[in-house]
């Protein structure tokens, strides 16, 4: 049996299937490599929310795994920082910047609740 030729046309697309099928391979085994790490490092994660949070809330621990999702795609070997330190950074920084802006919220209303029984307390005394 004799093989046809293949056309250019024909050699284009299946360069082009293939190139598709092989980003999705990539892609498959990039979120299977990103899965088996976070799954790796779970416990160490909760141990990190249960740590910093105090009765901490299912919130808490979305925020969390999020993180670490975000700091598995954001890692870069090539920087030299174990990716267990570049982690703990990561969640100490995300619940340092929550118990921040909580105390700056809190803060603020302090202010005005203060101005405001001044204020009161002002006119009382006229």
């Amino acid at each position: 049996m004799k093989r046809k030729a293949i056309t250019p046309e024909r050699m284009e697309e299946m360069g082009k299937e293939f190139a598709a099928n092989l980003g999705a391979y990539l892609e498959r085994e990039r979120r299977a490599a990103e899965l088996k790490l976070f799954v790796n490092y779970l416990d160490r994660i909760n141990s990190m929310v249960k740590y910093y949070c105090k009765g901490a809330g299912d919130d808490d621990v979305q925020d969390a795994y999020l993180e670490a999702i975000l700091a598995i795609r954001e890692y870069d070997p090539a920087s030299g920082v174990p990716f267990k330190s570049f982690l703990d950074i990561r969640i100490r920084q995300l619940f340092s910047n929550q118990r921040r802006h909580l105390r700056q919220s809190t803060d603020a209303l302090d202010s005005a609740r203060f101005l405001e029984e001044k204020e009161k307390g002002d006119g009382a005394g006229i």
